[in-house]
């Protein structure tokens, strides 16, 4: 087996370089023409939505109801979250709301709630 000469290593790390500069920038150089594509824009349209949902969902569907409190503030805080956002229209504040609420419903006796 012989050893590759200097000039070998030279362009083989010349054109690894290009191919990894060129694989870089391509996604710069073709940004505008995607983005005005239908696809992408009803894809862009439509995804905070769904994602939004499927957290809610996973959420939800997730969380081990051992006891009545914790279904009771669950149900209470969803409730609150998506009255919040109707009346609103501001995601940030249903979200901190209802978790809010959440919480403190967990953590008060059922007493109180």
């Amino acid at each position: 087996m012989t050893k590759p000469t200097v000039t070998y290593l030279i362009e083989a790390i010349a054109v690894a370089s290009m191919v990894t500069f060129s694989l870089r920038a391509l996604p710069f150089l073709i940004k505008g023409f995607v983005l005005r594509q239908r696809v992408v824009l009803g894809v862009r349209a439509a995804m905070p939505y769904g994602i939004v949902t499927i957290l809610a969902v996973y959420a939800i569907t997730s969380t081990k109801v051992t006891s009545v409190q914790i279904a009771l503030a669950e149900t209470i805080a969803v409730a609150v979250t998506i009255a919040l956002h109707l009346l609103r229209r501001n995601v940030l504040l249903s979200i901190f709301g209802g978790t809010l609420l959440y919480v403190v419903a967990v953590n008060l006796p059922l007493s109180r709630l």
